[in-house]
């Protein structure tokens, strides 16, 4: 039986006034995605990894001798990890080390070049990635609700049980049914509704946006949505990509008490220290191996620095002796005098070697330096609305009577609750929506305006390598110009030549970065720092 899941300064503030890919398996059925997966990724039609039901030794989950490859460049390679029931697992690690590659392979959706995965039977996987763009037509309310996928079985074997009490009342029947019963209590069947509407409300949905449309949301939301939908859906593991970064202060705190109530195994992938820290159990994922510590955050990287430095220390001391066996028998080794002390101290430098402990490797990849060169000349007002009134095509108002003026130099911060309206008048500045009423008007023909969404990176060509996106993007710049542009967010070398599909998620922002910096324009950054590490 199988069971798979797959430092600006702000000149001016504006606040406006108003305040998913989720892919669940279960044993012998597919469940068709609801909200479309970020371009690129096909979820269900994905490889499946070679999956053993039948030896798990008490884990949820087994993995043994894998290798996990990104084009022809071997990413993460390691002889064994296993999920026990309850576990709370961060992985943690540079980016582009192989954390989401990881959790896509467990999930399916990422080819192993070797390895074998055993789950126990029966159990579920629930996969959400650091990218979905909803594209359901679904309410909020039903497409969050639409995999709760234990009450439902537990609901369909109340109404068996008492049909067949009906028919036949015997002891055997009347025993089904009050177990059926128990089971159904258990799952929160008689607060279903209540279940449902805390977990939206804990993820900043007020009541007024139950019934909207996932398609109307932004991409912030419509992460959220995927969020609830997997969390309500309750699989015995629980895979999370980043899953606080489109959320506030306040979502972020309801999250951590859920997942500290959780009562299945999780693992996570996060850069935020206080979801790491609520964890029992720590994988140092770099250098292309894994190394486990039965330990929370900050405890994990006390012990990791103290190996590090003694690492260092140990090798610092074995180069010297190195230094010292290679000097004597370099000017010793063809005088006939020295010749058997030489001999001697080729085999003691064989010895040596073979147990040289390894440096270290970096427990950061390189920092992001952001170079953003002058906008093109054009007229002084750049960007100006008068009496605007803003929302979506057909849909209500967010933000009316809006005017305001965009001058050369310029920075505008655009501040406000979750949903109030921030990205779509941001949209609306760059032109990406047109207004419900009022005017808008661009300073001139030679202003051009760039956009930086919170799903851009999902509209990347995942055939291509950053370096092929970005010299077509622009071709005027010299080789040299991409590379160091490429270079200055961190992907230089391999990472600039693969295919974007092999990056992870935080590489891909700054692919997007990269393709929006090296160009002159107006720009408007929506969420930018929610994909980069402090």
């Amino acid at each position: 039986m199988e069971a798979f899941v797959w430092g600006f300064q702000l000149d001016k503030l504006v606040q406006p006034s108003n305040g998913m890919q989720v892919c669940l398996r279960r044993p012998q059925a597919r469940i068709a995605p609801i909200c479309q997966a970020a371009k690129g990724q096909t979820g269900l039609t994905s490889s499946r990894p070679q999956v053993d039901s039948t030896d798990t030794s008490g884990a949820v989950l087994k993995i043994n001798d894998v290798l996990l490859q990104a084009g022809s460049r071997d990413l993460l390679s390691f002889d064994e990890f296993k999920v026990m029931p309850r576990d709370r697992i961060g992985l943690v690690g540079p980016n582009g080390t192989g954390k989401t590659s990881l959790l896509r392979a467990i999930s399916g959706e990422f080819p192993m070049a070797r390895g074998r995965i055993a789950l126990l039977p029966g159990k579920t996987i629930g996969y959400l990635p650091q990218q979905a763009v909803s594209g359901s037509e679904r309410s909020v309310w039903d497409e969050a609700s639409s995999q709760m996928h234990r009450l439902n079985a537990a609901e369909k074997d109340v109404r068996e049980a008492e049909l067949a009490v009906k028919e036949d009342p015997s002891t055997l029947n009347l025993t089904w049914l009050e177990k059926a019963s128990v089971d159904f209590e258990a799952a929160g069947g008689f607060s279903k509704d209540e279940k449902i509407g805390n977990m939206l409300t804990g993820l900043g949905f007020s009541r007024g946006d139950w019934s909207r449309k996932c398609s109307e949301l932004s991409g912030g939301w419509g992460m959220r949505v995927a969020l609830a939908r997997l969390l309500l859906s309750e699989p015995d593991l629980l895979l999370l990509d980043e899953p606080t970064n489109h959320l506030d202060v306040r979502t972020k705190a309801y999250l951590r008490s859920f997942l500290m109530q959780y009562p299945y195994s999780i693992v996570v992938v996060s850069h935020d220290a206080l979801v790491l820290n609520d964890l029992t159990r720590i994988v140092d994922v770099r250098g292309g191996r894994l190394e486990f510590y039965t330990c929370n955050y900050s405890r994990f990287l006390q012990i990791r620095d103290q190996k590090d430095e003694q690492a260092v220390k140990i090798r610092e001391k074995q180069d010297v002796q190195v230094e010292k066996l290679v000097g004597f028998i370099t000017r010793f080794g063809a005088k006939a005098t020295k010749g058997s002390a030489a001999q001697s101290k080729k085999k003691a430098l064989e010895k040596l070697e073979s147990k040289l402990v390894e440096a270290p490797a970096p427990t950061e990849g390189r920092r992001a330096n952001l170079n953003i060169p002058a906008a093109a000349p054009s007229a002084r007002k750049c960007v100006e609305l008068t009496d605007a009134t803003i929302g979506w095509p057909g849909g209500p108002a967010l933000i009316e009577n809006v005017s305001v003026v965009l001058e050369r130099g310029e920075r505008l911060a655009i501040v406000g609750k979750n949903g109030c309206g921030k990205s779509t008048l941001m949209r609306t500045l760059a032109g990406l929506l047109p207004l419900q009423s009022g005017k808008r008007v661009l300073g001139d023909e030679r202003v051009s305006i760039g956009v930086f969404t919170q799903d851009l990176a999902a509209d990347l060509p995942f055939e291509k390598s950053p370096f092929e996106y970005i010299e077509k993007l622009a071709p005027e710049k010299t080789v040299t110009e991409i590379r160091n542009v490429l270079g200055s967010l961190g992907l230089s070398g391999d990472s600039a030549l693969r295919e974007i599909q092999f990056l992870s998620g935080g590489e891909k922002a700054r692919v997007a970065l990269a393709s929006f910096v090296i160009c002159r324009y107006v720009r408007c950054w929506g969420s930018v720092l929610s994909w980069l590490r402090c």
